[in-house]
């Protein structure tokens, strides 16, 4: 039974009999011992669902602040106007992150390789691709010391916030859905039904976190140049200067 995450609906349900307040800093701070005292009754120190380190990758995804040395909490707090906006506004991103941590991983029907087996260069459109090179290549940007969990999630919340503004592109989408095919093809586990998540099969296959996250990096390769038909350079422009030939150079021949 997951007791955080029913604590967290309770919290949610009437947050004056738990809270002071209607107040993130308070919650997490809550939060945090709750799950403390949990690890010491029987090791389990995060939730299923509710995991601290996942949610602050993906809220840092959402808001563009990767590697920010501030928490989940005022992060959304600085983004919003007043405790009331921002109470209602962490719990909106927390049904998004649910919905990624919970539900069936996007393109799991789908089948590797597509029908007509050919390279489409247009996808290196997708600015997501922009997002992991510079996690791959930035070190003011990403710290791989954090766990390899991390970049699907920042990667997840930086999607969710393209969605709601309307910038979210058909490449964007194509690419978390074929991923996902490509990762089951590559580690032959077709037969999960699609119930593992791309980075749960990576885990999985991986001997720890610093393994996982070159063998990401080692699939994602293979797929730019199986599906893309281009290769992930090390860039020479700043951070966010997403454009085509920066982020990638055509394969001769």
């Amino acid at each position: 039974m997951d007791y955080g995450f029913i604590r967290l609906n309770e919290i949610r349900e009437n947050p004056e009999r738990y809270l002071r307040e209607k107040s993130l800093w308070l919650l997490s701070a809550y939060m945090h011992g709750y799950f403390e005292r949990q690890n010491q009754i029987d090791g389990s120190l995060q939730s299923e669902v509710w995991s601290s380190g996942d949610f602050q990758a993906f809220v840092e995804g959402y808001y563009r602040t990767c590697g920010t040395p501030l928490g989940w909490s005022f992060i959304i707090e600085r983004k919003c106007v007043g405790k009331d906006a921002a109470w209602d506004k962490f719990w909106e991103l927390f049904d998004k992150y649910w919905d990624v941590k919970t539900a069936r991983p996007y393109g799991a029907a789908r089948a590797w390789p597509p029908a007509d087996n050919r390279p489409r260069p247009r996808w290196a459109r997708s600015e997501l691709f922009g997002i992991l090179r510079d996690m791959r290549f930035d070190p003011h940007y990403y710290d791989w010391s954090k766990p390899f969990v991390s970049i699907p999630y920042h990667i997840y919340g930086y999607y969710a916030r393209q969605q709601e503004k309307g910038k979210a592109t058909k490449a964007d989408g194509r690419f978390l859905a074929e991923f996902q095919a490509f990762v089951e093809w590559r580690h032959g586990t077709r037969h999960d039904g699609g119930r593992a998540r791309w980075w749960e099969i990576i885990i999985r296959n991986s001997r720890d976190d610093s393994d996982a996250f070159h063998e990401f990096y080692r699939i994602l390769d293979e797929y730019l140049e199986k599906a893309v038909g281009a290769v992930m350079e090390k860039p020479v422009r700043t951070r966010w200067d997403f454009d085509d030939e920066a982020l990638f150079f055509k394969k001769e021949g």
